[in-house]
């Protein structure tokens, strides 16, 4: 009885944290359309948001043209702009 309701009180709290990290990620996920990003590796290199859209697997991207060279294009995934060490913000 007690090991069961250890269990209830750890697996309340498993299911908070978990929807804590949730909302942290979908609130790191504002991505404008005009914001700008360079890659980590590539600091020279600027590249501007030209759309966001949903793919078919579901999951938001981002269209990217390098400032310097509009022919040059790229789609993104928006987690690779948000949560990884990837891309860094431009300002």
């Amino acid at each position: 009885m007690i090991a069961r309701a250890c269990l209830r009180r750890y697996g309340t709290a498993r299911r908070r944290a978990w929807l804590v990290g949730v909302a942290r990620r979908q609130r790191s996920l504002e991505i404008n359309i005009g914001q700008r990003f360079r890659k980590a590796e590539a600091a020279r290199i600027v590249w501007e948001v030209a759309s966001i859209f949903r793919g078919t697997d579901g999951k938001p991207y981002a269209r990217l043209i390098r400032i310097d060279d509009m022919t040059m294009r790229k789609t993104v995934a928006l987690t690779a702009l948000t949560e990884s060490n990837q891309y860094l913000s431009s300002g």
